[in-house]
């Protein structure tokens, strides 16, 4: 059967009726006011759940793909301390920042004698990454020690290291305790630096 248009159909009905033209004019305008609103609504309502699904399925993805600031600190410094313990030997040997800025020539960024280091003795560096990330390591000992202490220099990129104490907005390094040893990680100077140390024991 077919199904004439409601208006149409109203317009035949309200004829019969004996009502006026104008009167079926209004009539049609109220009717169609309302056909409109009903499908504004629907299509607000399916708008709103879409936009929820779309934030729901985000979630997920950041929650499956995306670490926490402490796991991607624990890798850091899980990585650090592999190459601590390994401790490879040094490509160039020397106590002078500025022989190594010679040396270094495939990074992207200056190397600096971090501020923590002030008082420790430097020894040389050699290559090295961090995440992936071309670095360089440096070797120092305590001034009236064996200990030895590695520091890691990369450019910070935040996207691959994740939020970090700076210490120049006077924040204290992140510590992590791992394998024996104690392994520091911050920034200084637009650098990530990362130091691993044999943990001080009090006896």
């Amino acid at each position: 059967m077919n199904k004439q248009p409601l208006s149409q159909a109203t317009r035949e009905h309200y004829s019969r009726e004996g009502l006026s033209d104008k009167k079926l004019e209004q009539y049609e305008k109220m009717l169609q006011a309302a056909e409109n609103k009903t499908v504004a609504s629907q299509s607000k309502k399916y708008s709103v759940m879409s936009a929820v699904a779309s934030i729901l399925v985000l979630l997920v993805v950041a929650v499956q793909f995306y670490p926490t600031q402490n796991n991607i600190a624990f890798e850091i410094a899980q990585e650090v301390a592999k190459n601590h313990i390994k401790m490879k030997p040094l490509e160039v040997e020397t106590d002078q920042l500025s022989d190594l800025k010679q040396y270094f020539t495939q990074l992207d960024f200056a190397l600096i004698d971090p501020g923590m280091m002030a008082d420790k003795t430097m020894h040389g560096a050699r290559y090295c990454s961090i995440k992936g990330v071309t670095a360089a390591q440096l070797r120092y000992t305590e001034t009236d020690s064996t200990n030895r202490i590695t520091i890691y220099e990369v450019e910070y990129k935040p996207e691959i290291f994740g939020k970090v104490s700076n210490l120049d907005e006077g924040m204290a390094p992140e510590e992590i305790e791992l394998k024996g040893l104690l392994v520091k990680i911050w920034v200084e100077k637009g650098l990530l630096l990362v130091s691993a140390q044999e943990e001080m024991r009090t006896e």
